[in-house]
């Protein structure tokens, strides 16, 4: 997570097609005047064969993603509007004198919201410790929680805002790396970089209940939750909800805006609905609707670390990281790692 300094990198090959046959010549194709390169959600995926040989098609058979449609004929058409972002595998089995023949695809699938841009004015700055490398930051019953990373340097801590005085703090093994937090049901869950397990806490006391294992595919970045779920990212473009006492996966939600997937998704915050992220090594907030993955809104915040004194900063470890909302003044809390501030910020 440290070393990574693209923000996304995306393919420029959106549909690919094959066949499938039982011998080497082909009686069908797909007709690729009608296909796109990349399709919305609120697009038609128009599907039409042409003969290669003469054959008169009687019938075709679609499996897009995991949904199944059947066609009479050579031609038909799918909405796209509850399909998935990212690349859906397509397969079709056109029927024609008694055969069949298989033929192959992929579809690339990206949001059809363009994304608005937000702005925000600065409510108030506070003092932060420019020691913490701020992974994780969220308010919960009015008190400010923090978790800092970094190997031998890894905490929890309560912090009085105001003052940006830590209260309470809570060091993790030498060998742990810290991440992201959230808290549920007075529990705090506390993600580890690359150990690929969650720290479990009293809220009430910062003292560590237990451990719960994550599968080693994933690596540990950002963390929230809905009130009954959590929802998790790894620096990749996809969104985990998982079930809350066992990190079950539940639902994988890949994050796109109207061209692209949005990749290092990291510090995340539920507020009304939506998903904050914080987008690795760029100073942006993107707001995600967690049912379909689209890319709502961006916030930019360059101009927040302009009154930060980069002088004593690690390039490339001085990004923005932190977002913990707070629900009686309606304003964000954002900083950045080893910041010495901490900004209020309210969104226009």
């Amino acid at each position: 997570m440290k070393s990574i300094t693209t923000f996304f990198i995306v393919s420029t090959l959106s549909f690919i097609l094959f066949f499938s046959c039982g011998d080497d010549k082909p009686t069908f194709a797909l007709d690729e005047k009608d296909l796109k390169e990349t399709y919305t959600t609120a697009d038609l995926l128009k599907i039409s064969i042409k003969d290669i040989k003469p054959a008169t098609v009687d019938s075709i058979q679609v499996v897009l993603g995991d949904k199944a449609f059947a066609f009479k004929g050579s031609k038909g058409q799918i909405e796209l509007k509850d399909f998935r972002f990212g690349l859906q595998g397509l397969s079709i089995k056109v029927f024609a004198n008694g055969k069949e023949e298989n033929l192959s695809a992929q579809v690339q699938i990206v949001s059809a919201i363009q994304p608005q841009l937000i702005d925000y004015e600065i409510v108030n700055t506070f003092k932060h410790d420019d020691k913490a490398y701020t992974q994780g930051l969220e308010f919960y019953n009015g008190q400010l929680f923090e978790s800092t990373g970094q190997l031998g340097k890894s905490t929890l801590r309560l912090t009085d805002f105001a003052s940006g005085q830590v209260k309470t703090m809570e060091n993790l093994p030498v060998d742990h790396f810290g991440e992201g937090i959230t808290i549920l049901n007075d529990t705090i869950y506390q993600l580890t970089w690359q150990n690929n397990k969650a720290l479990v806490y009293d809220a009430k006391t910062l003292k560590k209940i237990k451990e719960i294992n994550y599968p080693k595919i994933m690596e540990g970045w950002g963390l929230t939750n809905d009130g009954t779920h959590l929802y998790m990212s790894d620096g990749s473009e996809n969104l985990y909800k998982l079930k809350a006492n066992t990190f079950e996966i539940i639902e994988t939600i890949p994050v796109y805006s109207a061209s692209q997937p949005i990749k290092l998704l990291n510090e995340l915050e539920w507020v009304d609905g939506k998903i904050y992220a914080n987008v690795y090594q760029k100073d942006s907030i993107v707001v995600i609707e967690p049912k379909t993955g689209s890319i709502e809104k961006i916030i930019h915040l360059i101009n927040l670390k302009k009154s930060i004194d980069m002088r004593t900063k690690d390039q490339g470890n001085d990004v923005l990281n932190g977002i913990a909302y707070h629900p009686k003044r309606k304003t964000f809390f954002v900083t950045g790692k080893n910041w010495e501030k901490t900004f209020e910020i309210r969104l226009k």
